[in-house]
């Protein structure tokens, strides 16, 4: 029986939890701060961590706030310091603490610059010991902690909810957490801070000294695509888990004369080579409206209106191409901005690998590795407009089913588990009768047809790559123009040329 419960909080539902968590006092038995918690991962596997936690707690009917204070150093020598003063609260606490010898800055950092690799939380946690007498059967810990995670250089922001039953009743404290989860919509978090801070730990990109670059730029398919809601701005809201493919465009970007205006070509026709392709707004971003010095060539295998992201990842892909290529001082947060103002899909690029999605699309978190499975997928020749899409969308009445959810609790229950649940919102709106047919197909081989974004490429996976064989081969013969047996990868996109 799980004891302890971890969530993201989505935006939307911030307020209604924060009122939430307003009319509980009256059953705290305490309460915690922790500051400037601060985890680091070496090459040998030792996590130093250090910061503080400050207490509020009731004793011999005065209150005392505690403090203990740790620093681990070399993985072996610790310096553990603790302190407690009267006070009616943590800030009039923290204000006493330092009477008593306490640090004047509870913040200590260790040097990053010392290991090759390492991950980072900064938060402050909120921490409540909850008391339900004669209601419910158990003691929980719920602790709401806000902060950011990566590295010196992108710091990823959260905000997370905790739930752990500290003694009880195993059953009603489940309940209750799913109860509480189903209520503000939740998000499970299955990853520790550190793990997810190690993650998304980047490191400055190192100068370049080539003429070329060359990047594989990856398609992606929507495990989930759950929308939300509409604000009043006309953007919709949703949630969804991203999955890059194994389907590759190629962008090679080559430097020529500083004066010299840039120049986008494209092996397909029909793609435009000018200020609305994505390509060149991201060059424009990087270098100003009327950028010099490069050249872009773009080799186009992602199908076009397909919903699987094509030109957004060739986007990202000229955001890291440019920024490499010239060694421009743009660091990753700055980058990540940048493509997220180009388009949600452009920032999950950047990530790559399975990558739940929130808000409009820009609230983005790398959300662990799935495993090499084969993935089908076909196109008709038709497209899908999206604004189109989204107006049947709001059309519905009827309650869709919410998908993203069990998408998150079966990442590691194997293909066939996994892409049994996956759904998209789109799916319900979405009646072409070149889809249909490919839905028939697939479903006719024990698969589950799936819609990738809002159309029209429909993907199905399984867990073994003779069933895509054959679902495939299927689909060829019915007559479908573009039909792949690809597979998810872990990663996005990829610098294909030799470091000089």
């Amino acid at each position: 029986m799980e004891n302890e419960y971890k969530w993201m909080i989505p935006q939307e539902t911030l307020s209604a939890l924060a009122a939430y968590l307003h009319e509980l006092p009256g059953r705290l038995r305490h309460e915690t701060l922790h500051l400037a918690a601060v985890y680091y991962d070496t090459p040998d596997s030792i996590v130093h961590r250090m910061g503080c936690a400050l207490r509020l707690r009731q004793e011999n009917d005065r209150s005392v706030c505690c403090m203990k204070r740790t620093l681990m150093r070399d993985g072996a020598q610790a310096i553990r310091e603790e302190y407690e003063v009267e006070a009616a609260t943590l800030t009039e606490g923290l204000q006493k603490l330092p009477a008593v010898g306490a640090p004047e800055s509870l913040c200590i950092f260790l040097s990053y610059q010392t290991f090759r690799e390492l991950g980072r939380t900064d938060f402050v946690r909120n921490c409540y010991l909850l008391e339900f007498p004669g209601e419910l059967p158990f003691t929980a810990e719920f602790a709401v902690d806000v902060g950011a995670l990566g590295s010196a250089d992108h710091m990823q922001p959260f905000e997370e909810l905790e739930l752990e039953m500290k003694s009880g009743d195993a059953d009603g404290f489940k309940g209750f957490a799913l109860s509480l989860e189903h209520r503000f919509s939740l998000i499970p978090q299955p990853l520790s801070k550190l793990a997810r801070a190690v993650r998304t730990a980047k490191e400055t990109p190192a100068r370049y000294a080539g003429e070329s670059v060359t990047l594989q730029t990856p398609a992606k398919i929507n495990l989930s695509l759950d929308i939300t809601g509409k604000r009043p701005d006309g953007y919709h809201t949703l949630q969804s888990v991203f999955q890059t493919v194994g389907i590759y465009d190629t962008l090679t970007i080559t430097k020529t004369a500083p004066g010299q205006p840039m120049t986008l070509t494209c092996s397909d026709p029909a793609v435009p080579c000018d200020e609305r392709n994505l390509v060149w707004k991201a060059a424009v971003k990087l270098l100003g409206e009327k950028p010099c010095g490069i050249a872009m060539h773009l080799e186009k295998r992602i199908p076009s209106q397909a919903g699987m992201g094509g030109g957004s990842s060739d986007c990202a892909a000229a955001l890291l191409g440019i920024r490499k290529l010239l060694a421009l001082p743009v660091s990753d947060e700055q980058l990540h901005a940048i493509a997220a103002s180009l388009g949600a899909d452009c920032a999950f690029f950047l990530y790559g690998g399975t990558v739940l999605a929130g808000g409009i699309g820009e609230k983005l978190m790398p959300y662990g590795t799935l495993p090499r499975y084969p993935v089908v997928i076909a196109k008709g020749s038709e497209g899908i407009s999206t604004p189109e899409a989204y107006r049947r969308i709001d059309a519905v009445t009827e309650p869709l089913p919410q998908d993203t959810h069990q998408v998150l609790m079966h990442l590691e229950a194997g293909a066939d588990a996994l892409f049994a649940v996956c759904g998209n919102h789109f799916d319900a709106i979405t009646d072409l009768p070149e889809v249909e047919r490919i839905r028939e197909i697939i479903r006719a081989h024990g698969l589950n047809p799936v819609l990738s974004g809002s159309g029209a490429a429909v993907f199905a996976g399984c867990a073994d790559v003779e069933t895509a064989n054959a679902c495939a081969g299927a689909l060829r013969n019915a007559g479908i123009p573009f039909v792949t047996v690809t597979e998810t990868v872990p990663e996005g996109i990829l610098f294909s040329d030799a470091e000089p």
